[in-house]
């Protein structure tokens, strides 16, 4: 896969139409754009519409630096996620990080320059494997309706929670019965294989996250390593690409510049 194009949240195009409402009251273009665009927020201190180039507009925030007042387009955080741990994939696979620490193990003739591989191969495959999973949990929030609720009636009393809390739910939780509900589309019933793959990749994540000795094995974490030099980068990679895209449409696209990354 080609490096993704980058984007900002809330992105979109503007018409000539509503680039002329938008010229046509310059002491306020932000507010002129949520006008033209039906935005239901009042541009504030804490939120601005910000033309980027070429017509192209994002939703932001006013930050101050110093004596600075600075306007930040904001940047699409599943994006952002994705595209670390497609660098992290980058740098394993298409650099040949694994493939140079295979070889080292082969030959054994180096201990120092295994270790320096090690090292730099373990933190490329838990990069990957925090961020693929940041960008999918980021993805399973952001299609939660911000006024859903959830209401369980008990026996003597009824609990409800609101997005703050939803989002705060397992993981499983989330796509198994919140994103159907909300969504009406089940991942794991129409790309069973992907949906096994992103909780294998889920598994492996917490493991990194929660590193825990194993007492009665060969070493503390066999498993783990094991587990990062056997794991399927390419497919993992393509699952969470096909995850986000299925609930955010061409979420992740491949950039046509033609450059690598």
């Amino acid at each position: 896969m080609k490096h993704i194009k980058r984007k900002f949240t809330h992105q979109v195009v503007l018409s000539e139409e509503v680039m002329t409402k938008v010229n046509s009251t310059p002491s306020d273009k932000s507010l002129s754009i949520s006008k033209a665009l039906g935005d239901d927020s009042i541009a504030s201190e804490f939120d601005a519409w910000i033309i980027t180039d070429k017509n192209y507009c994002a939703k932001g925030f006013r930050y101050k630096s110093g004596g600075s007042n600075l306007l930040v387009p904001e940047p699409e955080p599943v994006l952002v996620y994705f595209n670390i741990a497609q660098t992290n994939y980058s740098l394993i696979e298409t650099h040949g990080n694994r493939q140079k620490l295979l070889e080292l193990l082969k030959e054994f003739k180096d201990a120092t320059k295994i270790m320096h591989s090690l090292y730099a191969f373990m933190g490329y495959s838990s990069s990957f494997a925090i961020f693929s999973f940041m960008a999918i949990e980021c993805l399973a929030n952001r299609v939660i309706p911000d006024n859903y609720l959830i209401r369980n009636e008990l026996k003597l009393k009824t609990e409800e929670f609101n997005i703050d809390q939803i989002q705060q739910f397992e993981f499983l939780k989330k796509i198994k019965d919140i994103l159907p509900e909300v969504t009406g589309k089940k991942f794991w019933k129409d790309h069973p294989v992907d949906y096994q793959r992103i909780i294998d990749l889920k598994d492996f994540r917490n493991e990194i996250v929660h590193t825990k000795k194993q007492v009665k094995d060969e070493t503390y974490y066999r498993k783990l390593f094991i587990k990062a030099l056997d794991l399927d980068y390419a497919a993992c990679l393509e699952s969470v690409k096909n995850f986000i895209n299925y609930y955010q449409k061409d979420l992740v696209e491949e950039c046509k510049c033609g450059a690598d990354f």
